[in-house]
């Protein structure tokens, strides 16, 4: 079996295990998924790694801690919030480490990104607010301030030379998976519980995870063996 078809394999166990509320399960294949996807994204590098690959196999790790901080128990949500945000900073350094293109269609994303991301940010803001937790504030306004970063600079795959449709489709779609799921997450907790929304979340956010990978490496060409070989 190849690791990423065990990382699929071991993401389903864990879907299911977030479903039927089985802890134990999760805290084995929370992170044994991102493990086996990291492995695997590793694998398919060659020995001189492009910047980009560098910074996203980066950002795969501290996801990875991220993943730990959040499912202990106990008040470890802060640790994960900067694990995470730390992951998305070596996320736009690698998506950007091609050059910036400023174009109008990647202007408009930038809107488009901003009127979704400030009105939810409002609301969690409020809930921090009505819930005591004031001291959450500042790293949530610094946490949306940066997933919506590392989402615009994912969108200009879209219109950038050196990335074919499909490489940065993915990437771009991948990036907004993750957005969702982060939105679900902090709604989930600081807003009003949603139902089914923690599954919600681990789906989008694995989701997200390969999607993101998966761009990236049709995008250096890594891929010519198919996702399996």
């Amino acid at each position: 079996m190849s690791l990423l078809l065990a990382s699929f394999v071991s993401a389903i166990i864990d879907w299911l295990a977030v479903l039927f509320q089985i802890r134990w399960l999760e805290y084995l294949f929370k992170p044994l998924t991102m493990i086996l996807l990291l492995l695997w994204f590793f694998k398919k590098l060659p020995p001189e790694k492009p910047i980009i690959a560098s910074f996203v196999l980066a950002g795969l790790v501290l996801s990875l801690f991220g993943d730990i901080f959040l499912m202990l128990p106990g008040n470890w949500f802060l640790a994960g919030l900067i694990a995470f945000l730390v992951g998305h900073v070596a996320y736009i350094i690698g998506f950007t480490s091609g050059g910036i293109q400023v174009r109008m269609s990647s202007l408009i994303i930038a809107v488009l990104i901003s009127s979704i991301a400030v009105p939810i940010y409002l609301q969690l803001r409020g809930g921090l607010k009505s819930s005591g937790r004031e001291g959450l504030i500042l790293p949530v306004t610094l946490y949306i301030i940066v997933i919506s970063i590392m989402l615009w600079s994912a969108s200009t795959a879209l219109f950038r030379e050196d990335w074919i449709t499909l490489a940065g489709s993915l990437l771009t779609i991948g990036a907004g998976f993750f957005f969702f799921s982060d939105a679900i997450l902090g709604w989930n907790r600081f807003v009003k519980t949603i139902e089914r929304g923690n599954l919600i979340v681990i789906v989008t956010y694995h989701s997200a995870q390969y999607l993101i990978s998966f761009g990236v490496l049709y995008h250096l060409g890594y891929l010519s063996k198919g996702l399996f070989g």
